[in-house]
């Protein structure tokens, strides 16, 4: 009778740990928000705000509940012991990173995040953040961080096994215990709220990377630089400047229904951040200790350790995420061969592309024996072979076409569509319409617009589009993506008479009218196969005076070696 009232007292108690466990994931959901704002070269604030909430039933929440490190799961709980409440410190930072791994330590993101490779890990709001990013090999980070401790609490003393829980002595009953204990114990949680910004700079190469920091230096953005309002002044101009695509995004934890600052208030809401009242406390950090350290389990649990210590190793930590950093950079570089018409002669960069792949299913295939059967002994490898190549570099070559042999050098004023060709990628512009105006013996005016993912579509009108009721305007020619302009037709004696454009799904249209014109010179565009139109460049005044083709070519990417 008296074993059973004992049983009886500590089922009660594991489900009153059970009900706080559930009232903190609830705290949790509460606490927990990200917001996107991208900062666009054209500097009008255009933001695409996200908040979420969502379930983190997949993190520990009680201490001395198991978790499996491997898996990024929480389990039941197998220990009794006792702890306390220890202070805590809040604090500003900002630093500055070159790769994944770097910001996943500046975050504070560690534990089962370094071994995320789905489908073999629920993800938590700092992973899904990081994710969200879209790094690739040659991003760079700005990051901003506050962090405010409301408490921290520690186990002081492992006492021993739950009632009903049987210490392992064999194999089969440690592949037991780890399936519904985990493979670690929650030593220590700290709850609080967390604030932080990231900056993400984006480059296609190794070199702008390094222009880009050289470029951070000079503005005297350095490593652990103090968080103030001319950090802010020294950001906004390093934002100004650069030509690289830029993204801002923020994160917070720990406040209900929180209010984003814009991009111009960042450093000082993150001084005030560690003063501010706490209204949703949030888990914000968390340590696990493994289970070969409590005495009673002690060595049996040693093959286990071994196993989880080599998948949750920094060394593997940094290896997928620059796995995933390079994947990334292949994607974002097969990206833009979409966009600018399905470039097929880079062999190289598929035959790695399947080498990522086949890694993430090499890693994950060692993750996966290891939820089934933690104690088999592992064998992975110290460098994956993706990394042999280094980092590809998009390559591309731009070419002028002359159209006008003996144009007219003086008339007008000077244009150029694409004055900067690495900006023009970085942004991932392309023409996306084109519409002429012509009178009887003359194009008056073209009108180009051009799509990119920083800025609006802009439209940049090219002579004159005064008219007279001789002239007409031409239908407006949309560029789809995967349509290109085909070809570039027409007259000109000194300005262009006559423009016919066509596209490659065989729209057109035309502008002037010069058949008549004994003097006129013709001349003719073809789109070569492995060419493209990005702009144009020339004079231009009541009319089109002189008219030149901006075109573009890839090649192969190059691979450089990480610096």
């Amino acid at each position: 009778m008296h074993v059973f009232a004992c049983r009886e007292r500590e089922r009660e108690r594991e489900r009153e740990r059970e009900r706080e466990r559930e009232r903190e994931r609830e705290q949790i959901q509460a606490g927990c928000h990200m917001n996107a704002d991208f900062i666009h070269r054209s500097k009008e604030q255009q933001a695409k705000m996200t908040t979420f909430v969502q379930s983190n039933s997949s993190m520990p929440v009680a201490l001395l509940q198991g978790y499996n490190m491997v898996e990024g799961k929480a389990m039941n709980t197998a220990l009794t012991g006792d702890a306390e409440l220890v202070g805590g410190t809040s604090f500003v930072k900002c630093d500055i990173c070159s790769s994944t791994s770097t910001l996943m330590r500046s975050l504070n993101i560690g534990e089962s995040l370094s071994v995320s490779l789905p489908p073999l890990i629920s993800l938590s709001e700092k992973l899904q953040f990081l994710l969200s990013l879209s790094a690739t090999s040659t991003t760079t980070f700005i990051v901003i961080y506050a962090r405010h401790i409301k408490g921290q609490e520690v186990v002081t003393n492992v006492r021993g096994l739950m009632p009903g829980v049987k210490r392992p002595f064999h194999r089969d009953q440690v592949r037991k215990f780890v399936e519904y204990y985990g493979d670690s114990y929650l030593s220590s949680k700290t709850t609080g709220g967390e604030y932080y910004a990231v900056y993400s700079y984006y480059s296609d190469s190794v070199t702008q990377q390094m222009e880009l920091r050289a470029a951070i230096n000079a503005e005297g953005i350095l490593q652990g630089i103090g968080v103030d309002a001319s950090l802010q002044l020294k950001i906004n101009s390093l934002n100004k400047k650069t030509r690289r695509r830029i993204s801002l995004q923020q994160f917070m934890s720990g406040i209900a229904n929180p209010g984003f600052p814009t991009s111009d208030g960042i450093t000082q809401f993150a001084c005030n951040f560690p003063k501010m009242e706490l209204t949703s406390p949030a888990l914000i950090d968390w340590q696990t200790t493994g289970y070969e350290h409590v005495p009673v389990i002690g060595t049996f649990f040693v093959p286990v350790a071994d196993n989880r210590n080599l998948l949750t190793s920094f060394d593997m930590s940094t290896s997928l995420s620059k796995l995933q950093a390079l994947k990334g950079t292949i994607d974002e570089i097969k990206r833009v061969y979409r966009i600018y018409g399905e470039y097929n002669e880079d062999d190289k960069l598929d035959r790695v592309k399947d080498q990522v792949d086949a890694d993430e299913i090499l890693v994950t295939s060692y993750k996966a024996s290891y939820l089934e059967d933690p104690t088999r002994p592992l064998k992975v490898p110290l460098t994956l072979p993706s990394f042999d190549n280094g980092i590809p570099s998009l390559q591309y070559v731009i070419d002028v076409i002359t159209l006008m042999e003996e144009a007219n050098s003086n008339e007008g004023e000077q244009f150029d569509d694409v004055p900067d060709a690495e900006v023009y990628f970085q942004q991932r512009t392309r023409i996306s319409s084109l519409q002429l105006r012509g009178g009887p013996h003359v194009v008056n005016c073209l009108f180009v617009s051009y799509a990119s993912e920083e800025i609006p579509i802009q439209t940049i009108e090219h002579g004159s589009h005064d008219h007279d009721s001789n002239s007409q305007l031409s239908p407006k020619l949309e560029i789809l993506p995967n349509c290109f302009v085909e070809s570039l037709t027409g007259l000109y004696d000194k300005r262009i008479t006559k423009l016919n454009i066509q596209l490659s799904n065989g729209d057109r249209i035309n502008g002037g009218n010069a058949d008549d014109m004994a003097q006129a010179i013709s001349f003719s565009w073809s789109k070569p196969s492995n060419s493209f139109l990005i702009g144009f460049r020339g004079r231009a005044g009541k009319c089109i005076y002189d008219l030149q083709l901006i075109c573009a070519s890839f090649s192969p990417v190059i691979w450089f070696r990480s610096p």
